[in-house]
């Protein structure tokens, strides 16, 4: 299914839009944290954490970029606030 049509049925409330929108993001962007961290449970965390926000906001979500941009955006700035509260 094509992306935009998920983002679609997501912002509806579609759990099973957010599961395929998960599913085709989450390996990348846990690998990008995980390279980021260098810890395997905080990549974890802050994965989880991502798609909480993401999902949460998904109603905020514009589409200018795709949804992967916009998971990586929400994961970028939690490994930015993590560093920052060291």
């Amino acid at each position: 299914m094509e992306e935009s049509k998920l983002i679609s049925l997501a912002k509806q409330g579609d759990q099973q839009a957010l599961e395929l929108l998960y599913r085709a993001t989450v390996d990348s962007l846990y690998k990008f944290i995980l390279y980021k961290v260098g810890h395997r449970e905080l990549s974890e965390d802050i994965c989880q954490e991502s798609y909480l926000r993401a999902f949460k906001n998904i109603g905020n979500f514009q589409g200018k970029s795709s949804f992967k941009t916009y998971v990586y955006t929400i994961a970028k700035n939690q490994i930015i606030d993590h560093y920052k509260s060291k």
